[in-house]
C-alpha cells in the first residue's frame, strides 16, 4: 500500500504544476469521494509513515481553493496532524494555514477553527517553542493576521493533567540539618524522574551521554523498587520480605509500625506496580540499544529471575490485601509489550528493538528450572501469559498479531502439556482469527507465523510426547480391545494400527 501512496504522491506534486490545469479540472468531480476516502483511511492508518504520507495526500490534493471550500472542513484534521508531525509536515501544513487565513473569510474559516482549536492553538504554540526560526515565524504571522481572533479560540480552560495515583511509588529520604541541631527528613517523589528518564531513552535524536546517564538513575532505583526476597533453608514457599532502608527510617521515625487502612495500602501498592513497570520498560528498552546494552548487562536477566523465584515460591496475596510489587502481572505486562514493540514498524528515524533474548523467553526458561512440572502446571502464571498473548492475536494492528504469534511460539514448548491441553481451543481460535481478520496486504505477514504456531500447538498437544486423556467410562462397560492392523496401502509400507490415528473430538 506504501507503494500507491508513493505514486499518489509524485502525481499529485505532478499535476500541481500551472501546465496541467486541463488535468486539474478532472479532479473536481472526484474531490469529495477522494478526500472522503482518504480521511478514512487515515483514521485507520497504524504506522507513523503511513500517517504522513495520507496527511500530506489530503493536503496536496490538485485542485484550486475554490472548489475546495466545500471539503475543507474534512481537512482540519489532516492539518492539525501536519503540524505536530515531522519537520516537512510541519512546513507543509504551516503554508496551507497561511493560505487559507490570508484566503477565506473570517465567517467562513473561524467556525471550521473552533472544531479544532483544542488541538490547533496547542500545535501553533508548539511551533513558536520547536527553536526552528522559519516555523516560530510561519506561526507568528499566522497569529497575526488573524488579529484579534485567534483569543476566541482559547476560551477554553487550562486542561490540568490529572494524577493516577494519590502517592508517589517511589520516594528518596535526605536528611537535612537543622539550625537548632539534629536532622529533618525530608522526602523526594522520584516517579517524575522515572518517567522523564523513560522518555528521554525513547527519543531517536538525544545524545547518548543524557541516555547513559537516564540508564544510571533507572539502574540506582531497581534496587529500592524491589527488596531482597528472604527464602528459608528449606527452600520451601514460605518467603518473607525483608524490611528495606524505607521502613527502617519509618520505624525510626515514628517509633512504631504504621497503621494505614487497606484502601490506602492498595493505592501505594498499585503505584509501586506502576513506576516498577517504567523502570523495568527502561531496562529493557537499553538492552535493545546497541550503545546501552554494555550499561545493563545481567539486569534483565536478574529482574526476569527475580520475578520468577517470587512467583514460583512465594505463597500468592491472600485476598484482601494489596499486591506485592513482584506480582506476575508486573512483568508479564512489560515482557508482551516488548514483544509488540520488537515487531512494529519503526521507520528509518527510531532503530529496531532487538534483544538477545526476549524478556518473557528468559522468564519462563528460569521458571521452568526452578519446580517440576507437576508443580508448575498449579500455577496460574501459564494460563494468564495465555489468555495476553491471544488477545494480542485479535488486535487490528498486523505487528500485534505477529507479537502474539511469536509470545505463543515461546510459552508453548515451555508449557507444561496439562495447562496447554485446557487452553488448547481458545489458543486455535485466535490463531484462526488472525487469517479472518488480517487484510489482503497483511495475510503474507501474519498467516506464515500463525500457521507455524497452530502446527506447534497440535503437535505439542496430540504429538508422542502429549500423554493421552482419561476417558471416563460406566463399570459395565468393557474396554475396547485393541484394533487391528490396517493392511498397507502401498506395498512396502508397514501396517499401522486404527488406535494410532486420534479419535474425533479428542
Amino acid at each position: 500500500a506504501t507503494s500507491y501512496y508513493l505514486l499518489l504522491k509524485t502525481f499529485f506534486r505532478s499535476v500541481s504544476d500551472r501546465k496541467f490545469e486541463h488535468l486539474q479540472k478532472e479532479f473536481i468531480a472526484l474531490l469529495k469521494n477522494l478526500l472522503e476516502n482518504l480521511c478514512k483511511m487515515l483514521a485507520a492508518a497504524q504506522e507513523d509513515d503511513t500517517k504522513e504520507l495520507l496527511v500530506e495526500l489530503c493536503l496536496t490534493v490538485p485542485a484550486r481553493l475554490n472548489f475546495l471550500l466545500p471539503h475543507i472542513p474534512l481537512l482540519m484534521k489532516p492539518l492539525v496532524q501536519a503540524l505536530n508531525g515531522s519537520p516537512e509536515m510541519v512546513h507543509l501544513g504551516l503554508k496551507k494555514l497561511e493560505n487559507w487565513v490570508e484566503s477565506l473569510q473570517p465567517a467562513f474559516l473561524d467556525p471550521l477553527l473552533q472544531s479544532v482549536k483544542d488541538d490547533l492553538m496547542p500545535a501553533l504554540y508548539k511551533q513558536l517553542q520547536s527553536g526552528n526560526n522559519g516555523f516560530a515565524l510561519a506561526a507568528i504571522r499566522i497569529l497575526g493576521k488573524l488579529g484579534g481572533r485567534n483569543r476566541r479560540l482559547l476560551r477554553d480552560q487550562t486542561q490540568l493533567e490529572a494524577r493516577e495515583f494519590g502517592d508517589d511509588g517511589l520516594k528518596l529520604t535526605v536528611h537535612l540539618a537543622k539550625a537548632s541541631g539534629g536532622t529533618a527528613p525530608v522526602k523526594l517523589p522520584l516517579d517524575e524522574a522515572v518517567k522523564q528518564a523513560l522518555a528521554l531513552m525513547e527519543k531517536p535524536n538525544v545524545d547518548i551521554y543524557y541516555k547513559k546517564q537516564a540508564v544510571r538513575l533507572i539502574k540506582s532505583t531497581l534496587g529500592c523498587l524491589l527488596p531482597p526476597l528472604k527464602i528459608r533453608p528449606g527452600g520451601d514457599a514460605d518467603m518473607k520480605m525483608a524490611p528495606t532502608l524505607e521502613d527502617d527510617l519509618k520505624a525510626a521515625e515514628s517509633g512504631h509500625a504504621a497503621l494505614v487502612t487497606a484502601e490506602l495500602a492498595n493505592k501505594r501498592s498499585l503505584a509501586n506496580q506502576a513506576v516498577c513497570r517504567k523502570v523495568i520498560t527502561a531496562l529493557f528498552l537499553a538492552s535493545s540499544h546497541p550503545d546501552l546494552a554494555d550499561e545493563v548487562d545481567g539486569l534483565v536477566d536478574g529482574v526476569c529471575r527475580y520475578f520468577a523465584v517470587a512467583i514460583a515460591l512465594c505463597p500468592p496475596a491472600e485476598e484482601g490485601f494489596p499486591k506485592p510489587v513482584h506480582a506476575e502481572e508486573v512483568l508479564l505486562d512489560v515482557a508482551i509489550d516488548a514483544l509488540c514493540q520488537g515487531e512494529k514498524p519503526r521507520g528509518d528515524k527510531k532503530p529496531p528493538m532487538v534483544y538477545t533474548l526476549p524478556p518473557l523467553q528468559i522468564f519462563l526458561d528460569f521458571l521452568n528450572s526452578l519446580a517440576p512440572t507437576e508443580e508448575l502446571a498449579k500455577l496460574p502464571v501459564f494460563d494468564n501469559i495465555t489468555r495476553m498473548l491471544c488477545h494480542l492475536c485479535y488486535q487490528r494492528p498486523w505487528w500485534q498479531k505477529v507479537a502474539g504469534c511469536v509470545g505463543l511460539q515461546i510459552l508453548i514448548p515451555r508449557m507444561p502439556v496439562s495447562c496447554l491441553l485446557s487452553v488448547e481451543l481458545s489458543v486455535s481460535r485466535a490463531l484462526v482469527a488472525i487469517w479472518r481478520d488480517s487484510a489482503s496486504d497483511e495475510v503474507a505477514i501474519t498467516a506464515e507465523k500463525a500457521y507455524a504456531t497452530l502446527a506447534m500447538v497440535l503437535h505439542r498437544c496430540h504429538g508422542s510426547t502429549a500423554k493421552p486423556m482419561a476417558v471416563d467410562r460406566p463399570p459395565s462397560v468393557p474396554a475396547p480391545a485393541p484394533a487391528p492392523a490396517v493392511a498397507p496401502a502401498v506395498a512396502g509400507a508397514p501396517a499401522v494400527p486404527l488406535a494410532a490415528y486420534p479419535a474425533a473430538g479428542a
